[in-house]
């Protein structure tokens, strides 16, 4: 029978003998490429970059059950086909139903493949038919946009609410019974804007951000961008102050897409830049590459759906990333631009957007007062301070003033109300630095500081001795060269240098270092085998957050016990 080639099967299930049992099946099916997830946030990530033809799912996997996820995935993929893998085919049919197929355990070679052949060769036979072609490619076009929206939705939740959680259970270990309802308030208030802004992602909703700090936050994420290729990502940017627009933050994926675009298409050893630059209220953020180019005969094509040029041939890739980034672009305002890098080689993809604009001061000042609750004299005294500095700056200006003083009076009230709190947990937290002074050693390493207040104290009663706090990679290089402690807990994504940046640059230096690697990704598998491949003969181990006290201070005892010679990670 002659299949679709290649045609992309999807087992979904976490139980290694079922995963090992598939993959010694697919392994010698030519015609066949072979994806493994084992939950539902590995599958949205193989959704949204794969053309999936086949769903193989146990009834069971983890954090949510098969008949939930049946629902979900038959909603949004009607086309595709499922075959459940279960114990027993009665007792199952009458929950699953709608799914194509039921196999049942125990398995045999025959009888994965033939339900295989089965089901492919009535796909076959039905896209025969154009119509039935046509619809497909719309429930694609379709299915890309959810996904898209999914996965970005599922990645703040996966890590941002994890922070936010720790944040009020660090509050319910030790604070003052008279302070107990309000600061409980600030920090439910906080989660609730933490989901509504996860919200948005669905929704569309705009916020005023730092356009720097998001491709900071790009550049550091371990799921966006290969860990290996953040040294070849240079950024290049002129006054924080300039670059502020009013966005959703699906707008952060036209920059992964631009970026991973460029990595992927320019030799290993060359550099990306991310430029940023001003004209009026225009911005203009630039991803220079010094790869193989665009032909011009493709320059007009590449932001078409599903198009791919013939240098492209035989690289991973859906030919659309381009238009999704694209279509994200125009509805923001702005457009992408392509043409040549002149001066090395290569290609310039170049994104231009309004800045944020407000249509008065006076406006601008009436917004800030509803949102933190500050008389409008305090706030019309702090915009005259903000638009003298500007003035003097920038003297010539040719933007509206008016607009770019509003977006760093909203920064600088955001930055005060996390300093404010900074402060006050910064003090407590000196204070744990005075215990058990002949314990052992630890730098704590996190860019949350109510991740370091929740975290001490575990330390703190199970006699360990805090040396040191750090807040971002690049410190944490820095102390341990300092401090040399006996053991590093450190949080994997973080500003200025993520933590596997931090690791690296540690263990170069210190072959005997011990680092307990801290991650809100949960089982992120390319994660976890990226610090498998690059600490294999260093002593770690990973643990995930939400941290609990039993599974860390395990996790720690194991670390420090194990011989300074020991290589890889620790049992």
């Amino acid at each position: 029978m002659n299949l679709l080639n290649p045609y992309d099967v999807l087992l979904i299930d976490d139980d290694p003998e079922i995963i090992n049992t598939f993959t010694g099946y697919y392994d010698q099916q030519k015609d066949v490429e072979f994806h493994v997830s084992r939950n539902a946030l590995e599958t949205f990530q193989i959704l949204i970059s794969q053309s999936i033809d086949l769903i193989f799912m146990g009834e069971m996997f983890h954090a949510i059950s098969g008949v939930e996820f049946v629902k979900i995935l038959k909603e949004m993929l009607p086309e595709v086909p499922i075959v459940l893998v279960v114990q027993n085919h009665l007792a199952t049919a009458a929950v699953f139903p709608g799914v194509e197929s039921i196999l049942e355990k125990p398995l045999s070679r025959d009888k994965v493949l033939d339900t295989m052949r089965i089901i492919i060769g009535n796909r076959v036979r039905e896209r025969k038919d154009s119509d039935l072609l046509e619809r497909l490619s719309l429930s694609e076009y379709k299915l890309k946009e959810k996904m898209l929206i999914m996965r970005t939705t599922l990645g703040i939740l996966e890590h941002d609410t994890k922070n936010l959680f720790m944040k009020i259970f660090s509050a319910l270990h030790d604070i003052p019974e008279s302070d107990e309802a309000n600061t409980l308030n600030e920090y439910i208030q906080e989660l609730y804007e933490g989901i509504s802004e996860a919200l948005g992602y669905i929704s569309a909703k705009k916020r005023v951000v730092s356009l720097i700090d998001m491709i900071a936050s790009v550049r550091i994420g371990v799921e966006q961008l290969p860990l290996p290729s953040h040294a070849r990502i240079n950024l290049k940017y002129g006054p924080r102050k300039l670059f502020f627009i009013e966005t959703t933050r699906l707008f952060k994926n036209i920059i992964i897409n631009l970026v991973n675009n460029a990595l992927k298409y320019s030799p290993a050893d060359t550099k990306i830049t991310i430029s940023l630059t001003r004209e009026k209220d225009m911005i203009h953020l630039e991803v220079i590459d010094s790869g193989m180019g665009i032909p011009d005969d493709d320059k007009k094509h590449v932001f078409n759906r599903n198009y791919r040029t013939a240098l492209s041939e035989g690289m991973e890739g859906s030919g659309q990333g381009l238009w999704i980034a694209q279509n994200i672009a125009l509805e923001e305002g702005g457009v992408i631009t392509v043409k040549d890098n002149r001066e090395s080689g290569g290609t310039i993809m170049s994104v231009h957007l309004p800045a944020c604009s407000i249509p008065s001061m006076e406006h601008g000042i009436f917004k800030l007062s509803q949102w933190y609750g500050l008389p409008s004299d305090v706030l019309e005294k702090k915009s005259r301070i903000i638009r003298t500095i500007i003035e003097l700056e920038y003297p010539n200006y040719d933007f509206d003033i008016d607009s770019v003083v509003f977006a760093n009076l909203l920064d600088h009230l955001r930055s005060e109300r996390k300093l404010k709190e900074r402060e006050k947990y910064l003090a407590k937290l000196r204070s744990f630095l005075s215990r058990n002074e002949k314990g052992k050693s630890i730098l704590l390493v996190d860019d949350s500081l109510f991740i370091h207040y929740s975290i001490a104290p575990m330390l703190i009663e199970s006699g360990y001795r805090i040396v040191e706090y750090a807040f971002n990679g690049e410190e944490a290089a820095t102390l341990y060269q300092i401090l040399r402690p006996e053991l590093v807990i450190m949080d994997v994504t973080m500003p200025m240098k993520s933590g596997v940046e931090a690791a690296k640059e540690i263990f170069t230096k210190n072959k005997e270092a011990k680092i307990l690697f801290l991650s809100a990704l949960g089982e992120n598998v390319p994660l976890l085998e990226n610090i498998s491949t690059l600490f294999s003969e260093f002593t770690y181990q990973v643990i995930s957050k939400p941290v609990k006290q039993d599974i860390l201070i395990a996790a720690v005892k194991t670390l420090m016990e194990k011989p300074v010679h020991g290589k890889g990670p620790a049992d």
